[in-house]
Formats: C-alpha cells, structure tokens, sequence
C-alpha cells in the first residue's frame, strides 16, 4: 500500500506542478488541531518557489526542476496535513476524511487487498525462480 500512496501522491503532486490543482494561501489554518504550525509547509514551499522562480544562484536545469517538485510535493504534504488537521479537529468525520482522502490522493482499502495479493504473488514468483 505504502508504495501506491506515494505513486498517488506523486501523481498529485505532478498536478499541481503543471497547475492542474488549485493551491492558494487560504490552505493556510490558523488554529485548529495543529494550533497554525502547519503553516511552515506553505512558508518553506514559497520560498522554495521564489528561489526557482528567479534562479539568482544560476542552477542548472535539472536542479530547478528538483525544486518546482519540491514545491509541488509540499504542497500535497500541506493539503494532506489541512485534511488531517479537519479530522482531529472534529471538523469532518472520519467518513469524509476518508472520502475525500481516497478522491485526492487515489488510496482505499480495496487497493490495498490488491497490492497484497501483487505482492503475495510476487514472493511466489521469486521463490520459483530462486530454486
């Protein structure tokens, strides 16, 4: 499972790179469970942004490229962090968290019987192979 989560998140996070989902500076929470710490994921993904953006320390190509990912993957880390804050707040239920986790980021229960039988069937492959 944990291996498809993090295809999804890159996924998404690949989507906000090109700009296919929305970010503004009213993710940003201040309060709720996280008392506005989760804050700092946006401030670090800005300045991480300005520096790629005007690029004063002429970094190649391919490091400009590794930043605008960064940035991206920040910002899926602070959506996911926003959702989170909501369901230890009491703001949404542990239903809509799900629901709306399982849309965003593409991971549910069903999937995970599907990646350990994938991987049961694997191993299987592999102890074949090996004798």
């Amino acid at each position: 499972m944990r291996n498809k989560a993090v295809m999804r998140m890159r996924e998404y996070a690949s989507k906000m790179l090109v700009g296919d989902v929305p970010y503004s500076k009213e993710m940003i929470m201040v309060g709720g469970f996280f008392d506005g710490d989760e804050k700092s994921i946006a401030i670090v993904a800005e300045r991480i942004e300005f520096e790629a953006e005007h690029n004063v320390s002429d970094y190649s190509e391919q490091t400009i490229e590794n930043l605008n990912l960064t940035v991206a993957l920040l910002k899926c880390v602070g959506d996911m962090v926003k959702r989170i804050d909501y369901l230890l707040n009491g703001d949404e239920d542990e239903d809509t968290f799900l629901a709306l986790w399982a849309d965003r980021f593409g991971v549910d229960e069903s999937e995970d019987d599907e990646d350990a039988e994938d991987e049961d069937a694997d191993e299987e492959t592999d102890e074949q192979t090996d004798a």
